[in-house]
């Protein structure tokens, strides 16, 4: 199994993400529900780390998960996990 580690800025945007909708619905169902789901992917990457589709930046991947992006890059033993980005948002903006 190929090790996952989380850059610092896409532990902050999961926090950003968990904040924002615990706080619009005023309830942290969906934010729990979301972060299974993270959960979910980074084990199907875990086990399969091609299964993202490619970037236009070398060596990184996304796999979307409801209305988000988790881009990743990989090497022969870990996947670090970039960002996470909201596939409503204008990808021109998007820094890894």
């Amino acid at each position: 199994m190929v090790k996952i580690i989380w850059s610092s800025k896409a532990v902050s945007d999961k926090k950003s993400i968990f904040e924002y909708w615990t706080s619009r619905n005023k309830s942290p169902s969906y934010s729990i529900k979301l972060n299974q789901l993270f959960e979910l992917k980074l084990q199907q990457i875990s086990d399969n780390p091609f299964s993202g589709i490619t970037t236009e930046i070398e060596n990184i991947r996304a796999i979307l998960v409801e209305d988000y992006y988790l881009y990743y890059s990989l090497n022969a033993d870990q996947i670090r996990i970039l960002r996470i980005w909201d596939a409503r948002q204008n990808s021109e903006i998007f820094e890894p």
